[in-house]
C-alpha cells in the first residue's frame, strides 16, 4: 500500500523549476564529500524508525543525489536506491512532502520499481521532502527496509521533523560556507576568487559531462583601467573597478557565479544554460558596464569591456581545454579594439550597436 500526504497538484512551471535548481545549487551540497552533520541525520533517522536502511537526498535537475546514508555500502545499491526513489517520486506527479509505501511489492505501479528487481528487494519506502521556507523541495530524507512495514501518522510526522533537522543543517552549512566566502571573495569588488571560479568550473563540468546539461564560461576585460590609474589615481582605478562589479552582479542570474580573477579581469560561470542565454547574458553585460561612471571629481568616464564566451560540448573534455577557448574567444575580442564580445570561433553579430559616450576609454 501506498500513502501520500498533500501531494503536489501541479508540475512545477519552468519559471519555479530554475529558482528551485537555483536554491539547490546555492547549497553547494551537491558532489560533496560525506560530512558528520548530516551523516548523523541519517543514523537519527535510521534508529528512531528502527529502519536498516535510511538516506538524506538532495533533488538536482535530473536525479536524486544521496549526500548520506545507512545501509547502502554494497555493490551497487546506493545507486539504485538514488535512482529507483527519484523515479518513483517522478512517476508520483512531483515528489510529495510525504511518501509512504508500505509494500513496494504489493501491485499497481511500484511493482517493476528498481527498488524491487534487486536479488534482495526494498519492499518499505517511506520519504519526507525537505522544503525551504519558500516551498522549494531541495531533496528528501527517506527509511527503508527489506520486509512490508506499516507507518503510522505519529511515525509519519516524525519522519517530517528529520526532514526538518536536514533542512536545518542544510542552511547551516550554507550560512557557514556563504561567511566563508565573505572571507575568501576579493575585497574591492565583492566578487569570487580564483580558486572559488575553478571549482566551480570543475563540479559543472562534471554535472555537464554526466547529463549533458549545457553551460557556459565568459571570460572579461575591463578595457582602459590603466589608463584610469594613470590620469586619475588609483583611488578612481578602484572606484571604476567596484562600479564595473556591482553592474556585473546585478546581470548575472541567481546560481552564476562572478569572479575576480585579478587586475581587470573577471570570468562568470553560467549555470544551466546554453549559447543564446550566454549571448543574451552578454549583450546585458556589454549594455550595462558602457553607461558612463562618474568619479567623484565628476570626471565622467565610459568603459569598454572585452568578453569572450565558451559553451560546453561534447568536444569538451577538460576545464583547462574550455578555459583555453573562452580565452582564444577574449584574445579574439580584444583584438576588435572595441566594446565587443566572441563566442569560440566566431565573432558574435546581432547583438546592439555600441558607440562611444563621453570619455571612451
Amino acid at each position: 500500500m501506498s500513502t501520500l500526504a498533500a501531494p503536489s497538484a501541479l508540475q512545477p512551471t519552468d519559471d519555479a523549476e530554475s529558482r528551485r535548481l537555483a536554491a539547490v545549487h546555492a547549497l553547494g551540497l551537491l558532489d560533496t564529500p560525506p560530512e558528520p552533520a548530516f551523516d548523523g541525520v541519517v543514523r537519527i533517522a535510521s534508529q528512531l524508525f528502527g529502519m536498516p536502511m535510511a538516506y538524506l537526498g538532495v533533488l538536482d535537475a535530473d536525479r536524486l543525489w544521496l549526500k548520506a546514508s545507512v545501509g547502502l555500502d554494497r555493490t551497487g545499491l546506493a545507486d539504485d536506491v538514488a535512482a529507483g526513489v527519484h523515479a518513483l517520486q517522478q512517476s508520483l506527479a512531483g515528489a510529495s512532502p510525504l511518501t509512504v509505501f508500505e509494500d513496494l511489492m504489493g501491485g499497481g505501479r511500484t511493482a517493476d520499481s528498481l527498488l524491487v528487481r534487486r536479488r534482495e528487494p526494498i519492499r518499505f519506502l517511506a520519504t519526507a521532502g525537505i522544503v525551504d521556507e519558500a516551498g522549494q523541495l531541495l531533496g528528501s530524507v527517506g527509511v527503508m527496509d527489506t520486509e512490508a512495514r506499516s507507518f503510522n501518522a505519529g511515525q509519519q510526522a516524525l519522519l517530517k521533523d528529520v526532514a526538518g533537522l536536514a533542512l536545518t543543517a542544510m542552511q547551516a552549512r550554507q550560512r557557514g560556507r556563504l561567511l566563508q566566502q565573505i572571507a575568501d571573495n576579493d575585497p574591492l569588488t565583492g566578487a569570487a576568487d580564483a580558486r572559488q571560479f575553478e571549482q566551480a568550473l570543475d563540479v559543472e563540468l562534471r554535472h555537464a559531462m554526466r547529463s549533458g546539461e549545457p553551460f557556459a564560461v565568459l571570460r572579461l576585460d575591463l578595457d582602459g583601467l590603466g589608463d584610469i590609474n594613470t590620469a586619475y589615481g588609483a583611488v578612481a582605478g578602484d572606484a571604476v573597478l567596484r562600479e564595473v562589479a556591482r553592474r556585473l552582479h546585478q546581470q548575472v542570474r541567481l546560481g552564476d557565479l562572478l569572479a575576480r580573477l585579478g587586475g581587470d579581469d573577471f570570468g562568470i560561470v553560467m549555470r544551466h544554460g546554453g549559447l543564446d542565454e550566454a549571448q543574451a547574458l552578454v549583450a546585458r553585460i556589454v549594455a550595462a558596464v558602457r553607461q558612463p561612471i562618474v568619479l567623484a571629481g565628476g570626471e565622467e568616464l565610459s568603459p569598454g569591456i572585452s568578453v569572450g564566451l565558451a559553451a560546453y560540448d561534447d568536444g569538451v573534455a577538460s576545464v583547462p581545454a574550455l578555459l583555453a577557448q573562452a580565452e582564444a574567444s577574449l584574445a579574439a575580442a580584444r583584438a576588435r579594439k572595441e566594446s565587443r564580445w566572441m563566442v569560440f570561433g566566431r565573432l558574435f553579430e546581432g547583438g546592439p550597436e555600441l558607440r562611444p559616450l563621453g570619455r571612451t576609454l
